[in-house]
Protein backbone atom coordinates (compact mmCIF):
# COMPACT_ATOMS: atom_id res chain seq x y z
CA UNK A 1 0.00 0.00 0.00
CA UNK A 2 1.62 3.23 -0.98
CA UNK A 3 1.07 6.78 0.81
CA UNK A 4 -1.59 8.15 -0.90
CA UNK A 5 -3.32 4.97 -0.76
CA UNK A 6 -3.00 5.34 3.22
CA UNK A 7 -3.75 8.79 3.31
CA UNK A 8 -7.08 8.03 1.75
CA UNK A 9 -8.17 5.78 4.11
CA UNK A 10 -6.98 7.88 6.80
CA UNK A 11 -9.33 10.02 5.26
CA UNK A 12 -12.07 8.00 4.99
CA UNK A 13 -11.95 6.63 8.31
CA UNK A 14 -11.71 10.47 9.86
CA UNK A 15 -15.26 11.04 7.82
CA UNK A 16 -16.75 7.77 9.13
CA UNK A 17 -15.80 8.53 12.85
CA UNK A 18 -17.36 11.57 12.56
CA UNK A 19 -20.11 10.46 11.05
CA UNK A 20 -20.68 7.59 13.56
CA UNK A 21 -22.81 7.17 16.21
CA UNK A 22 -21.33 6.77 19.48
CA UNK A 23 -21.87 3.25 20.95
CA UNK A 24 -24.25 3.14 23.98
CA UNK A 25 -24.14 -0.45 24.32
CA UNK A 26 -21.66 -3.66 23.60
CA UNK A 27 -23.80 -4.58 20.52
CA UNK A 28 -23.25 -1.41 19.19
CA UNK A 29 -19.32 -1.27 19.56
CA UNK A 30 -19.74 -4.80 18.34
CA UNK A 31 -21.51 -3.87 14.91
CA UNK A 32 -19.35 -0.33 14.78
CA UNK A 33 -16.00 -2.71 14.82
CA UNK A 34 -17.33 -4.88 12.28
CA UNK A 35 -17.71 -2.01 9.71
CA UNK A 36 -14.17 -0.98 10.52
CA UNK A 37 -14.23 1.52 13.09
CA UNK A 38 -12.34 1.75 16.42
CA UNK A 39 -14.48 2.05 19.20
CA UNK A 40 -13.17 1.64 22.55
CA UNK A 41 -14.77 -0.45 25.26
CA UNK A 42 -14.57 2.53 27.57
CA UNK A 43 -14.30 6.15 25.86
CA UNK A 44 -13.29 8.69 28.51
CA UNK A 45 -16.15 10.68 29.42
CA UNK A 46 -15.73 14.63 29.02
CA UNK A 47 -13.21 14.10 26.25
CA UNK A 48 -14.23 17.04 23.75
CA UNK A 49 -14.20 16.22 19.71
CA UNK A 50 -11.05 18.17 19.60
CA UNK A 51 -9.09 16.05 22.02
CA UNK A 52 -10.51 13.20 20.66
CA UNK A 53 -9.24 14.22 16.94
CA UNK A 54 -5.73 14.64 18.69
CA UNK A 55 -5.77 11.79 20.27
CA UNK A 56 -6.56 9.86 16.55
CA UNK A 57 -3.95 12.11 14.99
CA UNK A 58 -1.38 10.66 17.55
CA UNK A 59 -2.42 7.21 16.91
CA UNK A 60 -2.26 7.91 13.00
CA UNK A 61 1.17 9.52 13.42
CA UNK A 62 2.40 6.08 15.29
CA UNK A 63 0.79 4.51 12.25
CA UNK A 64 3.10 5.73 10.08
CA UNK A 65 6.02 5.54 11.89
CA UNK A 66 5.19 1.71 12.14
CA UNK A 67 4.63 1.68 8.42
CA UNK A 68 7.58 3.88 7.32
CA UNK A 69 9.83 1.22 9.36
CA UNK A 70 7.86 -1.95 7.71
CA UNK A 71 9.35 -0.41 4.99
CA UNK A 72 12.90 -0.02 5.49
CA UNK A 73 12.96 -3.72 7.11
CA UNK A 74 11.39 -4.95 3.64
CA UNK A 75 13.89 -3.32 1.66
CA UNK A 76 16.94 -4.37 3.83
CA UNK A 77 15.68 -8.00 4.06
CA UNK A 78 14.94 -8.10 -0.19
CA UNK A 79 18.70 -6.82 0.08
CA UNK A 80 19.82 -9.55 1.63
CA UNK A 81 17.68 -11.72 -0.74
CA UNK A 82 19.72 -10.26 -3.67
CA UNK A 83 22.88 -11.04 -2.14
CA UNK A 84 21.91 -14.39 -1.60
CA UNK A 85 21.05 -15.18 -5.07
CA UNK A 86 23.66 -12.97 -6.70
CA UNK A 87 26.91 -13.62 -4.36
CA UNK A 88 28.79 -11.10 -6.58
CA UNK A 89 27.49 -8.02 -5.09
CA UNK A 90 28.86 -8.77 -1.79
CA UNK A 91 28.08 -7.15 1.41
CA UNK A 92 29.06 -3.62 0.88
CA UNK A 93 25.26 -2.93 -0.83
CA UNK A 94 23.90 -4.05 2.68
CA UNK A 95 25.68 -1.18 4.36
CA UNK A 96 23.93 1.01 2.26
CA UNK A 97 20.88 0.61 3.89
Amino acid sequence: MNEAAVRQKIAELTRMLQAAPVAKNAKNAKNAAGAGVYVPAEAPAGQSLPQKLDELRLQLNYLLFDLEATRRENRYLMQMLESRRNPKRGEDDLQSF
